[in-house]
């Protein structure tokens, strides 16, 4: 896993980026982050898109293009490491226009210093592949209900946001 922090509270996020429960609770997370430095902040993936993931079927919404978002994070985390991956998590949680692989490579080169065919081949490599199932398969055992996911110390928050709790 590759952490933000390094506290020893493990918070861990199961999500897909262009959900936008998964961008409320990554904020949540990140904010808690500025002021509570005995946690540390894992992102999984778990893309609703059938390209990648073949278990979500039965969710409402799909979003074509998050496979191609999740293999880019994990091709900038081998090719530029921890931090970059970070900045590429926090462009990507923004939003985006063109989710074609390419376009998604050029936006992360700018961040990694790689060139974006690189940051391509890596991403469709059975490496990276192997990563993003890693998570999806991890997600499902834990919950399979909805997205994001957010697990504390190794514990189910099933419900993290319950009206008038998170201020949104």
């Amino acid at each position: 896993l590759s952490w933000n922090g390094s506290g020893a509270v493990e918070i861990v996020v199961w999500g897909d980026y262009q959900a936008e429960s998964s961008r409320v609770l990554d904020d949540i997370v990140r904010e808690l982050l500025q002021s509570e430095p005995r946690a540390k902040y894992a992102f999984r993936h778990f893309p609703i898109d059938g390209s990648c993931n073949g278990g979500v079927e039965k969710f409402k919404n799909k979003y074509p293009g998050s496979c191609s978002m999740a293999k880019v994070v994990e091709a900038v985390d081998i090719l530029c490491g921890n931090a970059a991956r970070w900045k590429v998590h926090d462009v990507f949680m923004s939003g985006q226009g063109d989710l074609s692989m390419g376009s998604l490579a050029r936006v992360a080169a700018t961040l990694c210093q790689k060139d974006a065919q690189t940051i391509v081949s890596v991403a469709n490599s059975q490496e990276v592949e192997q990563r993003v199932l890693i998570d999806i398969r991890a997600k499902n055992r834990v919950w399979r209900r909805s997205v994001p996911v957010l697990v504390v110390d190794g514990r189910l928050v099933p419900r993290w946001e319950l009206e008038g709790t998170t201020g949104r």
